[in-house]
């Protein structure tokens, strides 16, 4: 049950955003146990973004799952996000801040896992 949350201060077209929705789906699969079936994606376009003191075309992708993470995968899966990013929205590795997140609880459907 992995959840991406994209904020950033570029504007997403639908197209740029079914296009990153579709890589992330093939990205998560570098974590352990993941997979897009379960993947939630969570865009938030034209933010008011400031980066190092000043607005700027930057990004935030904050990365939720349920369970627990291990370093190997996340490098491999922050390699892939940020060619995603630069590649589908033009936000550059140096622009582009990413948070991993793991927690033992998680709820769907009126229950915890």
């Amino acid at each position: 049950m992995p959840c991406i949350q994209i904020t950033t201060a570029k504007p997403i077209t639908a197209a740029q955003e079914q296009a990153v929705k579709a890589e992330l789906g093939k990205a998560i699969e570098l974590l352990p146990r993941k997979s897009e079936k379960w993947l939630m994606c969570v865009f938030r376009s034209d933010a008011s973004v400031w980066f190092r003191g000043e607005q700027a075309d930057a990004a935030l992708v904050e990365v939720d799952v349920f369970g627990t993470l291990e370093k190997e995968p996340c490098d491999a899966l922050t390699v892939a996000i940020m060619k995603i990013m630069e590649a589908e929205l033009s936000i550059a590795p140096d622009k582009l801040y990413i948070k991993y997140a793991a927690t033992p609880f998680w709820g769907w459907n009126g229950k915890n896992f």
